[in-house]
């Protein structure tokens, strides 16, 4: 009962001290619009591709199988040769583009989403028309060095099926070697051939930066330039500076009340 007398009395005070809780909420409105200036708003923005493995070419793979040859694909992507050559694209794009500025803050403007088979290149940034060609740039980029890298280990995995079938050749000649002399020349080229082409499939899966061959991704969506910020807009922190003005106010007209009615203290209600 004390309590619901208590709360009835501090609303009371409250509404006859309507003034002062205006003004706080005023005050924290401005505080709101003035910071908007501070922090201005955060447009999001992203570029689509459809990834994923293509099991017609390939066994059924174990969970960390797929993730381990997706792990790859994401690697090539967030990699810093494809975001330099995103910057260059988009420094010969956008001439208004800060080369320096860019080469400091690309990295830290990105956020690759896997969803399934989707994947987002999600751009962020205080300029929604910059940030739509950052995210075009980017898929670009990612597109050209997984098309280069997916050739190399194409051709990697050729070279390993001519490989095996040398090794064949070898094997069975040597097991003739003592028949048939003639065969040590063949043999020795045949040993120095698959001595450089053990060298050249190194070079390919190093070329091919650990992509599976039976990858499949296609660059589907453009970024477009973003209508509205991700993050609130500038009404947004106006209402929030105006509804932390007015708690601020009602919280200060009860603490000054408790100081006022504290014993020994002149009471003036």
């Amino acid at each position: 009962m004390e309590k619901d007398l208590e709360v009835r009395s501090q609303v009371t005070l409250i509404v006859r001290r309507w003034y002062i809780v205006v003004l706080f909420g005023l005050l924290g409105a401005l505080a709101g619009y003035g910071l908007s200036f501070v922090n201005p708003p955060i447009y999001r923005t992203h570029s689509v591709f459809a990834m994923g493995l293509n099991f017609d070419m390939t066994t059924p793979l174990s969970q960390y199988e797929e993730d381990f040859a997706l792990g790859k694909v994401a690697g090539v992507v967030l990699s810093d040769d494809v975001i330099a050559k995103a910057i260059f694209i988009l420094t010969q794009r956008e001439d208004t583009v800060n080369d320096e500025l860019i080469l400091e803050d690309f990295k830290s403007k990105i956020l690759l989403e896997q969803k399934g088979s989707r994947w987002e290149l999600n751009v962020f940034g205080e300029d929604p028309e910059l940030i739509a060609a950052m995210a075009n740039s980017w898929a670009e980029a990612a597109e050209d060095s997984l098309w280069d890298a997916y050739a190399h280990a194409l051709q990697a995995n050729s070279l390993k099926y001519q490989l095996e079938s040398i090794n064949k050749e070898l094997r069975f000649l040597k097991t003739e070697d003592d028949r048939n002399p003639q065969n040590r020349s063949r043999i020795e080229d045949l040993e120095k051939l698959i001595s450089e082409m053990d060298t050249q499939i190194q070079v390919e899966l190093e070329l091919g930066r650990g992509l599976t061959t039976f990858l499949s991704f296609e660059w589907t969506e453009q970024a477009m330039v973003p209508q509205g910020p991700a993050t609130r807009s500038r009404g947004g922190q106006i209402l929030a500076g105006n509804l932390l003005g007015i708690t601020m106010g009602s919280l200060m007209i009860i603490l000054f009340r408790s100081i006022k009615n504290k014993p020994g203290r002149f009471n003036i209600t």
